[in-house]
């Protein structure tokens, strides 16, 4: 197995269906998380006592931290709608337009309609699976944990910048002619 290596600069990518385009997440930011990790615990817990694995969790996370609010304190519905609302304006959809691929916040895309319903309700919960465990597990079980999450649904680890990333997403699809004859 090869090794996944967790800092606070590793970021989820995840590719959206028929290539329309990808959705960039950076963890949550520490503030964010200090303001709401009763609530992160409390989901955690949910899915581990549950035994929903790394595939099951991941395909669930948001329901499971919603339910964690409506069930919690008085003020953990804000708290919860606190927090999805800075994980839509802080994760990047980058979609393919005719000029190119433009990154926009998820928020922006959702309301656009850019994201079909399936692709926003797989993406809202790997996101909120891959927050909570980043938030709140050890380094090395975090590194397992991103490790299957990148085996089991297609998703991808990246230590670049939304810029970088969408560098390199422009470099990697250009059409450009190679020069090579092929022999058929």
């Amino acid at each position: 197995m090869s090794s996944v290596t967790i800092n606070e600069a590793l970021n989820l990518v995840v590719p959206l269906s028929d290539d329309r385009g990808h959705v960039y997440c950076p963890p949550l930011s520490r503030e964010a998380f200090e303001q709401c990790w009763k609530l992160f615990a409390r989901t955690w817990s949910v899915l581990e006592s549950d035994d929903l694995g790394i595939t099951t969790g991941s395909a669930v996370a948001a329901l499971a931290l919603k339910e964690c609010a409506e069930s919690g304190a008085a003020n953990d519905m804000e708290k919860y709608h606190a927090v999805m609302a800075e994980i839509r304006r802080n994760t990047t959809f980058i979609g393919a337009t005719s000029e190119g691929f433009t990154p926009v916040p998820l928020a922006t895309a959702e309301k656009k309609g850019w994201l079909q319903e399936d692709d926003r309700y797989d993406v809202e919960n790997i996101i909120v699976f891959f927050t909570v465990a980043s938030a709140l597990l050890p380094k090395k079980r975090q590194g397992r944990i991103l490790h299957f999450l990148t085996l089991l649904r297609d998703v991808e680890a990246s230590s670049l910048t939304v810029t970088q990333y969408l560098d390199s997403l422009r470099n990697s699809t250009k059409d450009d002619a190679t020069g090579e004859t092929v022999t058929v």
